[in-house]
């Protein structure tokens, strides 16, 4: 009788999870899109609020000096063009530094809003948003750091830590 067996774990070395060369920038970023999103955004938000088209940005220049202002939004740029270099490239390291940089750069601008405009349900509603994308960040750094991945090889689907 052939009585079906649960899947085994798969044992890999972490040359498997390196991309063959063949393998392209942008096919890198096809495989992890939420990341790429986010890291696009976050350059967006942080090249259009240099530039003073926010209400965001706004509240943040009543809390702090403008050349505050301008590094936390810089901040953005780099963060986001670091998880997006390092997703692309794929350089741990560099995507794990883009979402430390973004963690930072949220959390200033989670106290800096409440400072400024105080605990309202309009600030609520902004705060969720953020904190949920917060908590994505550190969910992704620590999948990052520990080397998680899931990754398809031949057909099947395995985490691989």
């Amino acid at each position: 009788m052939n009585a079906a067996r649960a899947p085994r774990p798969v044992q890999l070395d972490s040359s498997v999870l390196e991309y063959p060369p063949e393998h392209s920038f942008l096919r890198r970023l096809a495989v992890l899109p939420f990341e790429a999103a986010i890291a696009l955004v976050s350059v967006w938000a942080g090249v259009v609020s240099l530039l003073g088209f926010t209400i965001g940005g706004q509240t943040l220049s009543a809390a702090l000096p403008p050349w505050m202002v301008a590094v936390f939004n810089l901040l953005y740029v780099l963060s986001g063009l670091a998880i997006l270099l390092g997703v692309g490239w794929g350089y741990r390291n560099l995507e794990a530094s883009g979402l430390i940089l973004l963690l930072m750069s949220l959390l200033v601008r989670c106290i800096a809003l409440v400072v400024v405009v105080g605990l309202t349900g309009v600030v609520l509603v902004t705060q969720f948003s953020t904190v949920v994308f917060m908590v994505a960040a550190i969910l992704r750094l620590v999948a990052v750091l520990k080397r998680a991945v899931i990754a398809q090889i031949n057909g099947r689907v395995v985490t691989v830590e």
